[in-house]
Parts: C-alpha cells; sequence; structure tokens
C-alpha cells in the first residue's frame, strides 16, 4: 500500500473494527498533514480493504469497517506506543464530542491512552450501565478495570461500592463486607457514596451475623440521616436497609424509631424517587408483619413490585416478588406462592442472584412441604442450606434448617428433625426471632419422640424470647401453638388451656388486620391457626362437660 494509506489504516484501527471518516481525519490531523483522508478511504474501499456501511451510527458521518480483522490487527501493530496512546486519547474525545454514550468503549480508549481519571471517569459510568442491566460479572470486571485508573478516593470509593452491590447479589458476603467497609473509609460521612457504602454495609454484615457491627452501623446512619440538611433519596434508601437488617435482628424500637421519622423527613425523597420509596415500604411491611400485620405486609410488598417493575429494576423486582409470594404462604394460597416462588427462582437464576436464589428455594421448599410434596421439600430445602452455607449467612442457614426439622417431623424422621431444630438454634443464636422458631420446631419435634419434658423447655424458652422482643413475624402462631402443646402433654391442662386462650386472641387478632374477605378465611385454614382453633374450642368443650 501506498505509505499515506497505511498511514489511514494504522489511524483507523485505533477505533476497532468499525470507524468513521471524520475521526481518521481528526486523528491525522489532515490540515497539517496534507493527506487527503477522504479521498485515500475511497482507494480503500475500491480496492476492498475497507467496507462503507450503508448506515451510520453517528448521524452526518461516513462509517466504514475492515473487511478482515487480520488487516485491522496488522495495522494497528504498527503503531509505536506513543502514537498509540495519543491516538486513543484522541479517538475517546472525538467520540465523545460526537455523543457517544458507549461508556465501556470510551474508558477503554482513555485506558489505552494513559488518561488514567477519564477512563475511571467513564468506567465508573459503564459500571452504572451493567449494574442496571443486572450484568453482575460485567460490574466486577469494569469495576476492576476502573480502579486500576482511579486515583480519586471518591471515584474509587464508588467503584468500591458497585462492587460490593454485585457481590452481595451473588451472595458473596464476606466479599461485600470487606468492599463497603473499604469504601466507606475512602470518603467523608454525609457524601453520597458513603451513604452507599454504609447502605451496603449494614445489609451484609446483619446477613453475616455481626449483630456489633450492624448495630454499630445503623447508628451511624441513623445519627447523619437525622442530621442531614438534605434527606436525599440515597439517604432514604440507607435508612430502609437499616430497618430491615433491625426487623431481622428482633430490634423493633429502633426500627420504630426509624420509622416514624422517614415518614416524615423523608417524605419528599420518597416521592421523587421510586426505588428509594419501594425500599422503605417493604421495610415498613416486614416491621407490619412482625407485629401480626399480615394485610399491611401484603400491601407493601405488591406496591414496592410495582414500583420495582415501573422503574426497570429487574433483581428488585425479583426480591419484591419473592416476598409477594411469601405474603401468599401466610395466608395459606400454597399454588400460588408456589408460582411466584419459581417464577422468581427462574429470574433470580438467570440474573446470578444468587441471594434471590437462596430465599425463592428456602420458601418454595416450605411451601412444598404444606403442599404435602415432602420428598421435593427436602431435595429443595437441602440444597438452600448448601447454597447459603457457602454464601456464610447464619440467619439464613438457621431458617433453613428450620424448615428441614419441619419437614423431616411430617415424614416422621424425628431424631432428623430434633437435629436439625437444634442446628437451627446454634445458627441463629444471635437473631431472637428465629432462635424462637428453631426452639418451637425443637418443641415439635421432642413432642413427637414422646419427650414433653424437653419439648415444654424449648417451648418456654420460644415463649420467653416472644415475650421480650416483642412480636415475630410468621413463626409466631407457631410458637405459641407448640407452648401450648408442651403444656398439655406435661400434664398442664390449666396452663394450656390458657396458652391456647392466649394464641387464639393472637390469631383472631391477626385474622382481623386482613381486610380481604376470602384472605382472611384462607388465613384461618393455616395449619397453626387451624389448630389452634380446633384444639382450644375442644378444651372449652372438655371443661364445659366436667363441669
Amino acid at each position: 500500500l501506498d505509505p499515506d494509506a497505511r498511514r489511514v489504516l494504522r489511524a483507523a484501527s485505533i477505533f476497532g473494527d468499525t470507524f468513521h471518516a471524520g475521526a481518521v481525519e481528526t486523528l491525522l490531523g489532515s490540515a497539517d498533514a496534507g493527506i487527503d483522508v477522504r479521498a485515500w478511504l475511497d482507494v480503500l474501499v475500491r480496492s476492498e480493504s475497507i467496507v462503507a456501511r450503508p448506515e451510520s451510527s453517528i448521524p452526518g458521518e461516513r462509517e466504514l469497517v475492515f473487511r478482515h480483522a487480520l488487516l485491522r490487527d496488522a495495522a494497528y501493530a504498527m503503531l509505536t506506543d506513543k502514537d498509540r496512546k495519543l491516538g486513543h486519547v484522541l479517538a475517546g474525545t472525538w467520540l465523545e464530542s460526537k455523543g457517544s454514550t458507549d461508556a465501556a468503549l470510551l474508558a477503554q480508549h482513555y485506558e489505552r491512552g494513559g488518561a488514567r481519571e477519564a477512563a475511571a471517569t467513564w468506567f465508573m459510568r459503564a459500571v452504572r450501565h451493567a449494574m442496571a442491566g443486572s450484568d453482575l460479572d460485567g460490574v466486577l470486571s469494569l469495576s476492576k478495570r476502573g480502579l486500576e485508573c482511579a486515583d480519586s478516593p471518591e471515584t474509587r470509593a464508588a467503584l468500591l461500592v458497585s462492587r460490593a452491590e454485585a457481590h452481595r447479589w451473588r451472595g458473596e458476603l464476606e466479599d461485600a463486607a470487606t468492599l463497603a467497609r473499604e469504601a466507606s473509609a475512602l470518603v467523608s460521612s454525609g457524601t453520597e457514596t458513603w451513604w452507599s457504602a454504609i447502605e451496603e454495609l449494614v445489609d451484609t454484615c446483619g446477613k453475616l451475623g455481626r449483630v456489633d457491627d450492624a448495630l454499630a452501623n445503623v447508628a451511624e446512619i441513623e445519627r447523619a440521616a437525622t442530621s442531614a440538611p438534605v434527606v436525599t433519596p440515597r439517604v432514604a434508601s440507607a435508612v430502609a436497609a437499616a430497618v430491615s437488617t433491625l426487623v431481622d435482628l428482633g430490634r423493633y424500637d429502633v426500627a420504630t424509631r426509624l420509622l416514624a421519622w422517614s415518614s416524615d423527613a423523608a417524605r419528599d425523597a420518597f416521592a421523587s424517587d421510586p426505588i428509594s420509596a419501594a425500599r422503605i415500604a417493604t421495610a415498613r411491611a416486614r416491621h407490619a408483619l412482625a407485629f401480626g400485620d399480615i394485610g399491611a405486609f401484603r400491601e407493601g410488598v405488591e406496591f414496592s413490585l410495582r414500583a420495582y417493575e415501573t422503574a426497570g429494576a429487574t433483581r428488585r423486582a425479583c426480591h419484591a416478588m419473592v416476598g409477594f409470594a411469601y405474603a401468599s404462604v401466610l395466608l395459606c394460597q400454597y399454588e400460588t406462592a408456589r408460582t411466584s416462588f419459581e417464577q422468581a427462582l427462574a429470574t433470580a437464576t438467570t440474573l446470578g442472584a444468587e441471594a434471590e436464589v437462596v430465599t425463592a428455594k428456602h420458601n418454595l421448599g416450605f411451601v412444598l412441604l404444606r403442599l404435602g410434596k415432602l420428598d421435593d421439600a427436602l431435595a429443595i430445602e437441602t440444597d438452600a442450606l448448601a447454597r447459603t452455607r457457602a454464601m456464610k449467612n447464619p440467619r439464613m442457614e438457621g431458617a433453613c434448617l428450620y424448615y428441614l426439622s419441619l419437614i423431616e417431623h411430617a415424614r416422621g424422621e424425628k431424631d432428623k428433625a430434633i437435629a436439625h431444630a437444634e442446628a437451627s438454634a446454634r445458627a441463629c443464636a444471635h437473631v431472637p426471632p428465629s432462635l424462637a422458631e428453631a426452639l418451637a420446631a425443637l418443641a415439635q419435634a421432642r413432642l413427637g419422640k414422646g419427650e414433653s419434658a424437653a419439648a415444654l423447655t424449648a417451648a418456654e424458652e420460644a415463649m420467653r424470647i416472644l415475650r421480650e422482643v416483642g412480636g415475630i413475624d410468621e413463626g409466631e402462631p407457631f410458637i405459641r401453638l407448640m407452648h401450648a402443646e408442651s403444656l398439655r402433654a406435661s400434664g398442664a391442662t390449666e396452663a394450656s388451656r390458657a396458652a391456647l386462650d392466649e394464641a387464639c386472641k393472637h390469631v383472631a387478632a391477626r385474622a382481623a388486620k386482613i381486610t380481604d374477605e376470602s384472605a382472611r378465611a384462607t388465613f384461618l385454614a393455616v395449619w397453626e391457626n387451624a389448630r389452634t382453633v380446633t384444639l382450644s374450642a375442644s378444651l372449652t368443650r372438655s371443661a364445659s362437660d366436667l363441669s
């Protein structure tokens, strides 16, 4: 080729297989070099070295493509290091001037050109695009390259937070916590990036069972939020994460205080941002459920699901779908719940969101138990347990073991039911609500073996925890029933009757909060609710007959 033709190809190769005539002119500085770039491009088209495309991705710019990748690679290899670096910077600048929004491409040009901060900025934008598209592998790959370019503490912190979020969705909680902590240390308290980091940190510490760390981060969130001059959506979202963690841990007093504050101070933030509004709605729903308001819980998760779907937040919509399916479980609508859990599981698997895969499988195991499909329930709950152990999430591990105890009890495997319940109690010893549920399962398993004294010991401890924390979401009716059953098996008839009477009042109070009449009826058909009412009526009739 003519030396000028080679120069044109070398400049074009900077852009990859596809390039534009104006870009090549800019890189060659044709006005000074004396090269008629467009004429040489026509020559190269006629020689079939390059091909002109009928349409262009950049309006007003002629778009061309190398006919063979080997030709492009050969031209690129002929560039000197100095020319290659300068060319990539100029390419990035030219693409920006044409309004390019391909953040990954721009980041790559600046990275290869040695423009580190520009590259880091565009890598951050590319990371956000990847996160919005639920490309978690892309988030981790792009953020790693961004960190290799970033010198600014703010940019580094933002990239670290994105990595933490991706790891959390993938169920890699240790990595998420480490990265979030590193990010929070790089920026000042109260900045937007700090809020993102502290939100990730409180969430992951809670899931990892690091209660003291979680509560310390909650305290930081409350302090910073209540003193913030403006409550932004990012602040509101962090408060929602704090409330959810507090509910998990049974720390309802602080959760109630934060919810009361957010109802007033964060109203504008919620109105302007559907994601933070949905997050606080979910937190509020879970708080309501802890006090037996299934109706409010269902309304809250349904609102969140709609908001996430409207916003195109696929991963969060998947999480909300699990919550909505759980509401169906609480109302004895098991086939509906099964369909929703299976749909959420399929979505989570496609997205690579392992945390949601585990949650969906775990709850699906319980639904299959209630549908009488015990072998299927055992298989999927066992898989959920193995996955959650890999995640190092002790609370979820305890929850899986709790359901496995219920499943093995239904299968008549009494010793396995006891072993799973005891293991559940050990796993979630730091989480009072979950511990109480595990102890109730242990009481049921002990009753199955005729060990009434041991059953009563476990049931009374579960009741003590229940009274101490003030309420437990799904498990409270079961805890109360097992306490009454254990008292009855131990010969404490009057105490059992009193416990059943209290349990009946609790079931009735929960039912009264469900405004939908058909949902209220199915709620009363839930096994523990129906048995509580039936057993109480039976004991009342027996007492009446004796009198």
